[in-house]
Formats: structure tokens, sequence, C-alpha cells
């Protein structure tokens, strides 16, 4: 249902159109449609992303067992999906996806989703732990546009519980296991806060209280000092890490309201640049008040501080620049893996080329610039598009 009539053209170096599933994960079936480079594993252009609920967990299992309602469940959802697909005109020639979470264990998943297999023409696999992590991580460079060719060079920069980290995953060699690198910077946004208005504005109760407004020279020092703080607790590993580092593999991805997305809202870029982002921070957001930043932002106590706290650690790690990627979600990683698909198997008996020998490639398959970036793009869908699901069958198989 879900793929082209049109079979891929001939040739390796090309891009196809391609669809991943997740589905369990987060209690929903997660889509993502991109036009993938066979050749190159890049994401050339991202289509189409989105999640459609299914609901918790106990109205599909029953003693482990998949229940006949919860089937129905998965199937209406798929339906509901290639509904709209085929409204908005997506038709992927190729498509794959991975199950999680409690569906992968019930006892009869292995049958039901063969089913669905065989009904929608999506190929399903059961990814060991190891292997959704590989694709979570392969997310990242789907998501910013970079080969998976040098996956294993990418910093990533994530938040833990509003503390920014930058973390590295080194590829398996010679039997070496996989291993996580963190650094954990230590700072949230709100004792960033507590700083300013005790150290640099000589508040005597930092707990009550904004910050705002902030003048340009008390975000200047509290800026050097939390870069100096950074650069003294900075780990070997990353410190090796940064010397020659391409820049165009550090990428992160964070919630609405968190440091990097108010990052990226702050310059209205998702390439985000240190010089652009102070030149912003101290001559537009240095000196205003909270009702103002109140009409763009969340938290505006904590844009200044989240901005300075930003700042810092690009400076700390030497870097000009780092890509915010709006979406993430483990289906990016699995539209880069040839293994799910025919034409990656196809690949394999023909080619066998090592990916150390292909060229590097980055791409933009996001906007480069948007008016709101924090905007959730993805548009619900309703039970009436299992109506105009099967319609569309209909008028397909006549």
């Amino acid at each position: 249902m879900f793929l082209s009539r049109a079979q891929p053209h001939a040739g390796l170096s090309r891009s196809i159109l391609r669809a991943a599933f997740d589905v369990g994960s987060l209690d929903a079936i997660t889509v993502t449609i991109g036009s993938v480079h066979t050749d190159e594993k890049i994401l050339r252009r991202l289509v189409y992303h989105s999640a459609v609920p299914l609901g918790p967990p106990d109205r599909m299992l029953y003693g482990g067992v998949i229940t006949p309602q919860g089937r129905d469940r998965l199937e209406n959802t798929f339906l509901q999906i290639g509904a709209l697909c085929e409204m908005r005109g997506y038709r992927p020639r190729e498509a794959a996806g991975i199950v999680c979470g409690p569906l992968a264990q019930a006892s009869n998943a292995q049958e039901v989703f063969q089913q669905l297999s065989q009904q929608f023409f999506v190929r399903f696999c059961f990814p060991s732990p190891e292997q959704l992590e590989q694709y979570a991580h392969d997310a990242y460079a789907g998501a910013a546009g970079i080969t998976t060719g040098v996956r294993s060079n990418i910093l990533i920069w994530s938040e833990l519980n509003d503390r920014v980290c930058i973390q590295q995953r080194e590829e398996s060699i010679q039997g070496r296991p996989v291993k996580l690198h963190t650094w954990d910077t230590g700072y949230t946004a709100l004792d960033v806060h507590s700083m300013l208005l005790e150290h640099y504005q000589g508040r005597r109760d930092p707990t009550t209280g904004s910050c705002n407004p902030v003048n340009v020279s008390e975000a200047k020092a509290l800026i050097h000092d939390l870069t100096e703080a950074l650069l003294a607790s900075r780990p070997p590993w990353l410190s090796k890490k940064v010397e020659n580092f391409d820049q165009r593999q550090f990428v992160g991805a964070a919630r609405n309201g968190a440091t990097l997305n108010i990052l990226t809202r702050a310059v209205r870029v998702t390439d985000i640049h240190l010089r652009a982002l102070m030149e912003t921070t101290y001559l537009r957001y240095c000196g205003v008040t909270d009702s103002w930043f109140a009409r763009s932002f969340p938290d505006p106590p904590l844009v200044i501080p989240r901005l300075c706290l930003g700042i810092a650690v690009l400076q700390s790690l030497g870097f000009r620049r780092v890509r915010y990627v709006p979406e993430i979600a483990p289906t990016f990683g699995v539209l880069l893996d040839p293994a799910m698909y025919a034409e990656g198997r196809e690949q394999e008996l023909v080619l066998q080329r090592a990916m150390d020998n292909r060229p590097m490639h980055f791409g933009q398959p996001w906007h480069a610039k948007y008016t709101a970036p924090h905007v959730d793009p993805r548009q619900p869908t309703s039970n009436r598009s299992v109506v105009k699901a099967y319609r569309t069958l209909t008028t397909l198989s006549d």
C-alpha cells in the first residue's frame, strides 16, 4: 500500500524515496519518509515525519499477547498513515520498520507483523538493544544531512535533565565493545540564572525574581567565567577529539524551550554560528524585559542564561558552529540502513564497497531558515482517514 508501483531506476549512485517506521516506541507509530542517496548513505531530502498514537499497551496486549483488537488497531493506524500519504502524494519505493517496546516482546509478535508486512509491503524487524542504539545514533547523521560513513566522528549535543552534554559513540573494532563517551557540563539554566543574579547583579536572594534586564557587561563577564570553568572540566577524550575536528559533524537536538532550542530560535537558523549568536545576544536580547521575551520564548527569565551557556559551551570546545535538528527519531537511522531494504541487499551482492573509501557528503534536508522552529510541524490524523484509505484502495484496485 505504501509503495509506488514504479520500480527503482537502474544504477548504483542514485536517490530513492524510502519510508521507515518505528512501531511501539512512545506508544505510537512513527513514520519518516525521505529521499536517500543509496550509494553515499545520506538523507538528501526529508519529505515527511510524524507520529500517530497507538494508545497505552494495555489496550493492545493481554497476557503478553497482541489481542485481535490490538492487531486491528495496528492495521487501522497503518491505513491512516497510508491514506495521508496518498492524499499528499508521498509514494515511497521501499518501506521498512522496527518493532520496539512491549509489542516486540509479545509471544505472537512475529506472526502479527508478518501478516502486516504482507498486507502493507513493509519489511519489519525486531532490533536488539545494540541495534536500536545504533539507529538512534545514526538518526543524528540522517537528520543533519551527514553520511553514515563518518558517523563515528560525529559529536552530539544532547541535554540530560536540562544539563548540556556532549557525546561521542565509538564503533566496535576487533571485538572491542561499543563505547559511549559523555561530557556532562554540569550546568543547568537555573544554575546559570542563580549565578547571574548573585555574582554579577549583586542580588542577595537569587531564588526569587528575574535576571532581566541583563546588560552587556554582565553577560560578557558571565560567559567568560563559564567558558573558563568548562575548559577546566573538559575531559581528555574530548580535548583529543576537538583537534582537527570537522565542525560540520557537530549536531544536536533538544526539546522545546531547552538550551539548544533557544539558541536556534534566537538566531532563527538551524546552523548556529557562534559569531551570529554572540551578536544577537549582546545587541538584541541584552537590556530587554521579561514581557518582551514572553512574546517569543518560554521561561523568559532563563533566555539570557541559556544563551550565555550555549556561547560558553561553543567557546570551550573551540567551535564556531553547531547544527540543530528540529526532529529526531530512530526512523532516521533506519532510512540509512541498507540491510533493511531490498536495494541495500542488491548492492551488497554487486558492489561490496568499503565504507571508508566513499567520499564524504554533507547536505541540508531541513530548511536553513524558518520563522518558528519550536512549532511542531506534525499534523494529527483522524479516524476519517480510515474511510478515505479504503476508498483509495478500492479506486486503485479498480
